[in-house]
């Protein structure tokens, strides 16, 4: 008896470990360490999330939203590292511990002993510094990554350029800017192209068309550009929506984008 008990208290034992060293992972990569650096997105905000000295990019009553260089910029170096991280060129909790800009928060299931296969990057950086007479102005992209289980490379990511009001964002992307991405063109298909199965969705982590275009707006993208990146040996698809409204079909790079796909591609 003493044997089976030693056994099941062993058993119980190893099971609290797993679950223990889970949780502490994501205490870790979810910023609750003290080997991280100081985030912006803290430096510009009170504990309750508002801005301190400092108002945001996009400005709630504005008809639209034009973007400057510096969040332009920004922009692109946000996609850059989400390149980077699929591609394998740089580690996830890496970039939690390193990068100032970004935010990770791992999105935890509610069985403790799931794996946890997604994650929120929050992108915070300063367009411009608060002064005596003036607030600062501080801008955040959100994005998401995902992958099949822990033991699997990071395969997807997406941003979204949501607004509050649904505020049109003119980011005005250019040749230049895809060319800083390292992107190879590949195509142009559109959303009846998704609808009729012609194009694949295999740039989503949904890939039935129903439950792609019902989430997240993923349905207000009218017109797809599909690029490609070749990082650490790795390929990585990457895919631009746009909207109806700001489709130009003389452009050839897709300048008011309203969604950004990233697929590991093998």
């Amino acid at each position: 008896m003493r044997i089976k008990g030693g056994r099941k208290v062993l058993a119980i034992t190893l099971v609290a470990i797993v679950i223990l060293c889970s949780a502490l992972g994501v205490i870790w990569m979810n910023g609750e360490n003290n080997d991280q650096v100081k985030k912006i997105a803290s430096e510009v905000a009170g504990p309750d999330g508002a801005l301190l000295n400092y108002s945001s990019y996009i400005n709630p009553d504005a008809k639209s939203k034009k973007f400057n260089q510096v969040e332009r910029e920004n922009l692109v170096k946000f996609i850059d590292r989400n390149i980077d991280i699929l591609s394998g060129v740089e580690k996830l909790d890496d970039v939690s511990r390193t990068d100032r800009n970004i935010k990770v928060d791992l999105i935890v299931p509610k069985l403790s002993l799931a794996p946890v296969t997604q994650a929120d990057l929050t992108y915070s950086f300063i367009v411009k510094v608060p002064t005596t007479v003036e607030k600062g102005v501080v801008g955040k992209f959100y994005g998401q990554i995902a992958r099949a289980d822990e033991n699997s490379p990071w395969e997807y990511a997406d941003i979204p350029m949501m607004s509050i009001n649904d505020i049109p964002i003119l980011m005005n992307f250019s040749e230049s800017d895809i060319e800083k991405l390292k992107l190879k063109p590949e195509k142009r298909f559109f959303r009846d192209d998704l609808a009729s199965g012609a194009e694949a969705i295999n740039f989503s982590t949904r890939h039935d068309y129903k439950k792609f275009v019902n989430s997240n707006d993923n349905g207000a993208n009218y017109a797809y550009y599909r690029y490609s990146t070749v990082r650490n040996g790795v390929k990585v698809s990457v895919v631009f929506g746009v909207k109806k409204a700001q489709y130009d079909e003389a452009a050839a790079v897709p300048s008011n984008w309203f969604y950004v796909y990233m697929k590991r591609e093998g």
